[in-house]
């Protein structure tokens, strides 16, 4: 069996302090935007075999959120 990794998806609670570090560290990732339903926004770290690493954040500080099955989920309550 062959199996091939696409992405790594990466959250922090500050894209810019994440992306920050990155860069620091010699790799550079590109804003990549804001994820259609708007909950998320990313930035995208891409190698030559097409792979990538997406570093996420919730877009709005006053919502708290969960990776949840690799994807933002609010939290209950919340």
């Amino acid at each position: 069996m062959h199996l091939t990794l696409d992405h790594v998806p990466f959250a922090w609670h500050d894209l810019d302090e994440i992306t920050a570090e990155f860069d620091r560290l010699g790799l550079t990732p590109d804003y990549g935007g804001v994820h259609d339903k708007g909950v998320t926004h990313m930035a995208v770290l891409g190698f030559d075999d097409q792979s990538y690493v997406e570093q996420a954040e919730g877009t709005s500080r006053d919502r708290i959120y969960r990776p949840v099955s690799g994807t933002f989920d609010r939290i209950e309550g919340e």
